[in-house]
């Protein structure tokens, strides 16, 4: 395929660097996280250096097949493996494929979800639908015990049933007693309830998460609320697509209970880490 300067698809006779790029992972942007609107990249380079996890701190030992490097901010090429890259090189050339030979680069970022690296994952990469997933309710009352009657969480909260608090449901803890039953229906209403929320604001900033991506978010809402993480470090992280260690050190900070780090809390931020790296979906503990 020949260079064509602003070329975004075989129809203009060739492309460029930014149009070759973003034409072939638009073919598969369904199975990709491009955090997007629409779920796919937009040109030119310096936009779609914003489309996709930041992992620049994987460079160069630790990419992966897929990769998008930015050499500089007006040059784009996907590693595929082996220490190669292919690319729209430029004007007079051909696309090519070649051995990587830079010492510093601008910017890489992942749009392939790690899932697809983790063979043990059991959860989906899918878009969010912006419902809490049948996987989350299980995951969470993995780490909420189910109690009934009502009875005090240890920390000054009346909870009944799987954590259902006076301040989320007050007539479900006024009641004093449940079934299980009811107990797995206040879960999903109350975290159906933050989903609602999460996906509202998360539209609002023209973010589309992957569903695990969006349950993390969920599960820390539903144990936090929606008003420090909505807008907060851990959110503004995410949706910038910064690096993984950054993102997960915000989501291992969400450990706090009363003022002091909670055991519990610290083990469920661990798990929560996998469900938005590897979609695992962990509440063993």
């Amino acid at each position: 395929m020949a260079y064509v300067f602003g070329g975004e698809s075989p129809a203009d006779g060739g492309m460029d660097c930014s149009g070759y790029i973003s034409y072939v992972y638009n073919q598969f942007s369904s199975e990709l996280e491009i955090p997007t609107t629409d779920g796919k990249f937009h040109i030119p380079t310096e936009m779609m250096m914003n489309q996709g996890e930041d992992v620049t701190s994987d460079f160069p030992n630790n990419l992966k097949e897929c990769d998008v490097i930015f050499p500089t901010s007006g040059h784009v090429v996907a590693y595929i493996g082996n220490n190669q890259i292919i690319e729209e090189p430029g004007s007079g050339k051909v696309c090519r494929i070649r051995d990587m030979d830079y010492t510093s680069v601008a910017k890489v970022i992942r749009v392939v979800p790690d899932s697809v690296w983790n063979t043990s994952s059991k959860g989906t990469s899918g878009a969010s639908n912006g419902s809490a997933s049948s996987n989350l309710i299980e995951f969470i009352k993995g780490y909420e015990k189910f109690v009934s009657p009502a009875e005090d969480d240890g920390y000054g909260n009346l909870t009944i049933g799987y954590g259902t608090t006076a301040a989320a449901n007050p007539s479900a803890v006024a009641q004093g007693t449940c079934t299980e039953e009811e107990a797995i229906q206040w879960v999903k209403d109350e975290a159906n309830s933050f989903a609602t929320e999460v996906k509202k604001a998360l539209d609002k900033d023209n973010i589309s998460l992957p569903q695990n991506k969006f349950d993390c978010l969920v599960d820390i809402a539903y144990n936090n609320g929606t008003a420090d993480l909505i807008g907060g470090v851990t959110w503004n992280s995410i949706i910038k697509g910064e690096d993984k260690n950054t993102i997960a050190n915000y989501i291992l900070s969400w450990n706090h209970a009363n003022g002091g780090v909670s055991p519990g809390l610290t083990k469920r931020c661990v798990a929560r880490v996998k469900m938005f790296f590897d979609g695992v979906y962990d509440s063993t503990h």
